[in-house]
């Protein structure tokens, strides 16, 4: 069966487009998104800065990305982490972006028909398996906090890192959960586990 199965997984994988990057994000004075490598297992979580950070952030706003635009600065590489891991996996690199979804919602509006978000959501093509979030950035967009799972049982180890430098801040969290918010530009919330490694205290 494994000559079957590596023929069906370079089926599958030779009609994905692996060098691609996620709907950019605007946050502030950046634009937020993922960039899939060719030929790479996992993602590269990136930013851009905006051209015109005196503009309010619009559903009509486009990223640039020709010669003249801002350069494109990678946060966390998740190919360069998984090295030495047979198991790897980031969760919490979300940044929430509430403005979204008054935008999806006014762009709903804009249907003029009586439906449900959720339907809404479904027409323009959102991903309602996610939260309504992107990257976990703090308020000044400064620092990352990433929950990583080496093992697989998803008890994670939290890091909290410099945006720029992608050096560590702190000491990391040991035996957390995945659940990960910012309170400000420096205070991190974060969830603990009990004995049965069920959610415990925040």
């Amino acid at each position: 069966t494994k000559p079957l199965e590596d023929q069906i997984y370079a089926e599958i994988r030779g009609r994905i487009k692996e060098d691609a990057i996620s709907a950019p994000i605007r946050r502030g004075p950046y634009y937020y998104y993922e960039r899939n490598l060719e030929g790479k297992e996992y993602v590269q979580h990136c930013r851009r800065g905006v051209s015109n950070n005196g503009t309010q952030p619009s559903v009509f706003d486009v990223m640039p990305t020709g010669s003249d635009a801002p350069p494109e600065h990678v946060i966390l590489d998740e190919n360069i982490k998984a090295e030495g891991h047979g198991y790897y996996c980031v969760d919490a690199f979300k940044v929430i972006v509430t403005s979204l979804l008054s935008h999806l919602v006014f762009r709903c509006s804009l249907l003029a028909h009586s439906i449900s978000l959720f339907e809404c959501l479904l027409l323009l093509d959102f991903p309602c398996s996610q939260s309504f979030s992107y990257s976990q950035v703090s308020m000044n967009n400064k620092l990352v906090a990433y929950a990583e799972d080496t093992k697989g049982d998803e008890i994670y180890h939290a890091y909290v890192i410099d945006a720029e430098t992608g050096t560590l801040v702190g000491k990391p969290l040991i035996g957390v959960t995945s659940n990960l918010e910012w309170a400000g530009d420096t205070a991190l919330l974060y969830v603990t586990m009990d004995a049965t490694l069920r959610p415990e205290k925040v």
